[in-house]
């Protein structure tokens, strides 16, 4: 739960209040996550994100569009990614949620790794 609400905390204020997200306590938390990053898509494109999202846990398009856009925080590391550094134009921006990695992706053009 803790790790939740801070994530809502962190939504709240880098959205300027612009989101507010519902939350209930309840979730059990553990201190490992066993394969936890072999349960993420690959960063080789679409046929990824529907393996891991859509066939495997049941979301929409519209839900996997929606958690990509939690990129818009932080950064890419190029061992992982294949991007390295911000989405955006500097660490400053980097550290408020809005639309910018969607704009960013299709500005520049973003292909996966070969």
């Amino acid at each position: 739960d803790f790790w939740v609400a801070a994530a809502n905390a962190v939504i709240d204020h880098t959205s300027n209040g612009a989101l507010v997200l519902p939350f209930r306590w309840g979730r059990i938390d553990t201190n490992s996550c066993a394969e936890s990053s072999e349960r993420l898509p690959e960063p080789d494109g679409c046929n990824e994100v529907r393996a891991t999202f859509i066939d495997r846990m049941g979301l929409t398009w519209r839900d996997a569009v929606a958690l990509s856009g939690g990129h818009t925080l932080g950064r890419g590391d190029i061992r992982f990614s294949g991007h390295d550094g911000t989405w955006v134009d500097s660490d400053r921006e980097s550290t408020i949620f809005d639309k910018r990695y969607y704009e960013e992706v299709v500005r520049r053009a973003w292909r996966p790794r070969q």
